[in-house]
């Protein structure tokens, strides 16, 4: 459907098959009345074949309306809601291809039944007005959707990564540091790295880089941690090593105007960290901590230090390689933020399986502060004001979802902005507590992490004893009101 001439195809079809309907035609009547064989008509209704104008005309009388009005984009009421989403761009922004969708089994769907499909168009396009659903969102949810369906492990750009560490170092377990990272852009791409320009410009400070292709310059904000810098190094060697021509050329605003800029930016940061934090390496890693009787900070933190990366990127790659390797795929990554302790953010989701809790919530809720991953920030903020500050804070729990049988094994590690002073993260791991990630690590599970009830939001919580409560329960008392009235209205008519 991105192509003009192939949305003129279907925008007749589907006007000619409603046509064709509403005058009560079948297609052996139109091809006698048209003169055009019942095969050829529906090729038209199908969005196959364009007729010549004077056959338009021919089905225009046929079917009772005029020329104009089926070569328009525009059509009936009832039509107009399907008509504004093929004519929107949506799919050549968002390809439907890569979740196993043609654009013939849409058009499909919109031809068989067109007033079901145009009440939940219009639901759709209401909701997204209502809430001001804006493309990046649009394209966000479409991208976890993509990891979900692929459990985030994604084959191609392993073995992408592993090839690339084959032929560019001697020692399987070699580190790749900033001098190599810059020197193979230079030598394989031509790209040069410049840490002083964003720097200059005050309007630049919250940018941590922007590519010139025109200038074949990768400027990095010089105010970012060494394992960050190395991160947007193999990075851009994603971009190069794939040959990805549609992606943002700013590191942390979105540019694009399309899915694919999403994706590929998406592919590119995997390859980084594939290349960063080779796959087998971090499996041995990770069948070391068997080894371990109890629960211990250090395991985290020797992680961090021998692969030299970000909390990030370390939990990130362990959203990788526990479905793939271990077969815990019940998991979830967020990562939260906070200036002040008081009000906090998520500013990123992945849930496999299912929308497992924690999740997103822009109701302006107040996130449950029995959160590992919000008590981690309020630790780190603490530390900060004191005058202890510290690198990072890392914490585990096991957290067990009030009114459900879910209990996850929640990893979290807090750090502050390399650029935002005043702006502290979390990033955490979830692992749901089952025969996998028992069987996996049993002694995650064991009591040397502490174990705690949790809810979403407060709003929406029923514990009536919760110390960290900030704001009332107010949607349990809307529902036990609705209730009420319930009962009284039962009462009354029994």
């Amino acid at each position: 459907m991105t192509d003009k001439k192939e949305r003129l195809k279907i925008i007749l079809g589907l006007k000619v098959r409603y046509y064709r309907q509403q005058a009560s035609l079948s297609f052996a009547q139109l091809a006698k009345i048209s003169g055009m064989s019942v095969s050829y008509l529906n090729e038209i209704e199908k969005g196959k074949k364009y007729p010549q104008p004077d056959k338009i005309q021919t089905l225009a009388e046929a079917l009772g309306t005029s020329y104009d009005q089926l070569v328009s984009q525009h059509g009936p009421k009832k039509l107009e809601p399907i008509l504004n989403l093929i004519n929107s761009d949506i799919f050549h922004f968002y390809p439907l291809e890569l979740f196993g969708i043609s654009n013939e089994k849409i058009y499909e769907v919109f031809a068989a039944a067109p007033d079901k499909t145009n009440a939940f168009v219009n639901t759709f396009l209401n909701i997204a007005r209502h809430y001001q659903v804006d493309p990046e969102k649009l394209f966000s949810a479409a991208l976890r959707s993509y990891q979900y369906l692929h459990d985030n492990y994604f084959k191609d750009l392993e073995e992408s990564a592993d090839e690339f560490r084959s032929k560019h170092l001697s020692k399987e377990t070699e580190l790749l540091l900033l001098p190599e990272l810059k020197q193979h852009l230079a030598d394989q791409y031509g790209i040069q790295v410049n840490v002083q320009e964003i720097g200059k410009q005050a309007e630049l400070r919250n940018i941590r880089s922007i590519y010139s292709s025109k200038r074949k310059t990768l400027y990095l904000n010089g105010a970012l941690s060494p394992a960050q810098k190395r991160f947007l190094l193999a990075k851009e060697i994603g971009f190069q090593n794939m040959d990805l021509k549609e992606r943002p050329y700013i590191s942390n605003v979105f540019d694009g105007p399309k899915f694919s800029y999403f994706l590929n930016n998406f592919r590119s940061s995997y390859f980084a960290n594939a290349l960063l934090i080779p796959q087998l390496q971090l499996v041995e890693d990770l069948k070391q901590w068997a080894i371990n009787p109890e629960w211990n900070n250090s395991l985290i933190e020797n992680l961090l230090k021998k692969y030299q990366i970000t909390p990030e990127m370390l939990l990130h790659r362990f959203s990788n390689i526990l479905p793939e390797f271990f077969n815990m795929k019940e998991l979830f990554f967020i990562r939260h933020q906070s200036n002040d302790k008081l009000n906090y953010r998520m500013t990123k989701e992945l849930h496999l399986s299912h929308l497992q809790q924690p999740y997103s919530n822009e109701l302006n809720e107040h996130y449950c502060r029995r959160w590992v991953s919000v008590n981690t920030i309020k630790k780190l903020y603490t530390s900060s004001k004191i005058g202890r500050s510290k690198k990072y804070v890392i914490d585990a729990q096991v957290s067990d979802y009030y009114q459900t049988q879910d209990s996850y094994l929640c990893i979290s590690i807090a750090y502050p902005d390399a650029i935002e002073n005043s702006l502290y993260k979390s990033v955490t791991i979830g692992v749901l507590e089952n025969d996998e990630s028992r069987k996996a690590f049993g002694f995650l599970f064991n009591r040397s992490i502490k174990r705690r009830t949790v809810h979403t939001t407060c709003e929406r919580c029923a514990l009536a004893d919760c110390e960290e409560r900030i704001a009332p329960p107010k949607y349990i008392e809307i529902e036990n009101d609705r209730k009420r009235l319930q009962q009284i209205i039962s009462d009354m008519v029994d």
